[in-house]
């Protein structure tokens, strides 16, 4: 060989794979802000372990080659399929009613940067969906979603705004105000063939830092109290700012006795979508899904996609649910 590589491959390789995987298990930790923030880069982790991995076998280096091997296949399970099981579709299917299903598309504008409005437009009209949500949504967009003429909606147009869409009728709204320069939270109900259900829109903190970290907790928890008081199938979607993998996340799942619609779905990551670009025009995929859709354990999910880029550094989500069957027979 022309070019001989060094014999200490292992030297070189091993700090990356010990890196990666000391990264990963920190993100297993719960209720730490650190552990929150590695718990997002778990698929990023595939980028340095994918190259150790390639070169491990390209030198015919064993011992790096099975390590990479291993961490890529639990990163990949844990992260993509590890988050729970599928209800028997035949079964709902056979159970299936028109009228006790609902479908739902959540959809981050990023107005600051997106003008495909008419985009966004076209793709609800393809989807039907019965509620649309939009965060970051302005006054351009809010008014242009008078096209799709839904007879319900309700917005709210501060730091930035939320807007919500229903087919169905509203039984009232409220607001609420987590505090500091945060954007507020929307809380819906409507009536669906003599069923009432809560809509919850909102954009929670960014929990970079451990201010951020500090806030999200609060809002997770003043958000469980509000909900405690509401009798009502609920949803709740918008922009998490973290993904499902978070501790903080799962947490707040199993203190409000909800479950994430992702359960039994591939994940799939929605930011950045747009995102920038590094060299050579080559874009920088998506790699975290932190724009989530969580309901109360009245509803079974039958559908969930993550749709297009429609301009945004966010994806839409699409879920389609049905109201309990079992549940509903015991009331």
């Amino acid at each position: 060989m022309l070019f001989k590589l060094p014999r200490f491959t292992t030297l070189f390789l091993f700090p990356v794979v010990l890196g990666s995987g000391l990264v990963y298990a920190l993100s297993l930790i719960e209720g730490n802000w650190l552990s929150d923030l590695c718990s997002e880069a778990r698929l990023l982790l595939l980028l340095p372990l994918g190259f150790t991995l390639i070169f491990s076998l390209l030198r015919n280096n064993a011992a790096i080659a099975f390590c990479s091997t291993v961490l890529v296949s639990i990163i990949c399970y844990q992260t993509l399929f590890g988050q729970g099981h599928a209800l028997d579709k035949t079964d709902l299917e056979i159970k299936a009613k028109p009228e006790q299903q609902i479908s739902i598309l959540n959809f981050n504008t990023e107005y600051q940067h997106n003008n495909k409005i008419e985009t966004f437009i076209a793709y609800c009209k393809k989807m039907d969906p019965d509620v649309v949500v939009l965060t970051e949504a302005d006054e351009k967009w809010t008014r242009s979603m008078e096209k799709l003429e839904y007879p319900s909606a309700m917005s709210i147009l501060r730091r930035p705004g939320i807007t919500v869409l229903s087919k169905y009728a509203s039984r009232g709204a409220q607001i609420y105000y987590p505090g500091g320069s945060q954007p507020p939270q929307v809380h819906v109900l409507i009536d669906k063939d003599n069923q009432t259900i809560n809509i919850v829109a909102l954009h929670l903190s960014a929990m970079q830092t451990p201010i951020g970290y500090d806030l999200r907790k609060k809002e997770f928890a003043v958000l469980k109290d509000r909900l405690e008081k509401m009798p009502y199938p609920t949803i709740i979607l918008g922009d998490t700012n973290s993904s499902n993998w978070s501790s903080s996340v799962k947490s707040f799942l199993k203190d409000a006795n909800l479950k994430d619609t992702q359960a039994g779905f591939m994940t799939v990551p929605t930011w950045p979508a747009r995102s920038g670009k590094l060299v050579a025009n080559v874009a920088v995929p998506p790699f975290v899904a932190i724009d989530n859709v969580f309901v109360s354990k009245d509803f079974d999910v039958l559908e969930r996609r993550v749709g297009p880029a429609l301009g945004s550094d966010h994806m839409p989500v699409y879920v389609k649910l049905q109201l309990n069957q079992k549940d509903k027979q015991q009331e």
